[in-house]
């Protein structure tokens, strides 16, 4: 918790304080933290594991992105409530801290740093999104596939890119929009490559894939 973004500018006692404020839940992997519909009064920190997102559509639920630790989970932060218009589940066991919307509120009248982290977190998810949108009118399947994995991945400390062993193949389709299948054979034709690696860890993946938001791939 100490170590979540938003909270990193406080002093410790006053992080001490917040955490007393707020509970702790481990999300198991298949179970929805939020449905669509659902009325909350908090704010959701997420501390560590993945999250996936999903709107309602004419097909069926559409996945719009995943959310990894140090992101938050809130929809609308004016009013004493807000109506999540997403599903929210749980890809691999992710802890989450319930925040209080009103605390969060109280944190950034009193701290500028709080209200730009906040911020800033918006405005990320925004253009992740755009990201996603943009990959699929321009991309190839397999530089798509390959820059989502990227963004799923995290940082070893050696360096190394790597993507949780615990996400599926369904789960990489459901968000590119592709088949199981489909992702089987690129993954193997990106190994074929030399761009992705499979270790006891998980897939570690090239830099070649960090997305800048400037120009696709060829």
């Amino acid at each position: 918790m100490f170590a979540h973004p938003l909270l990193a500018a406080l002093e410790p006692e006053q992080r001490r304080h917040v955490v007393l404020q707020c509970d702790s839940r481990v999300v198991k992997r298949g179970e929805q933290l939020l449905r669509v519909g659902q009325p909350c009064e908090a704010v959701f920190l997420l501390h560590a594991g993945i999250v996936r997102v999903e709107m309602p559509a004419r097909e069926g639920p559409a996945c719009v992105g995943f959310l990894t630790a140090g992101d938050l989970i809130v929809e609308k932060l004016s009013g004493q409530s807000w109506t999540a218009e997403a599903s929210y589940e749980a890809v691999v066991d992710a802890t989450v801290f319930k925040m209080p919307t009103f605390l969060l509120r109280n944190l950034m009248q009193a701290h500028a740093e709080v209200t730009s982290v906040f911020v800033d977190s918006c405005l990320d998810r925004v253009t992740k999104l755009r990201r996603q949108l943009r990959r699929m009118q321009q991309d190839s399947m397999d530089s798509s596939l390959g820059r989502t994995l990227y963004e799923l991945s995290s940082r070893s400390p050696d360096g190394r890119r790597i993507v949780d062993k615990r996400i599926t193949q369904a789960t990489l389709a459901d968000f590119v929009g592709l088949s199981r299948e489909q992702v089987n054979k690129l993954m193997k034709s990106l190994r074929e490559q030399g761009v992705l690696d499979k270790t006891e860890e998980g897939y570690v993946v090239s830099d070649v894939f960090q997305d800048t938001g400037l120009t696709p791939l060829a």
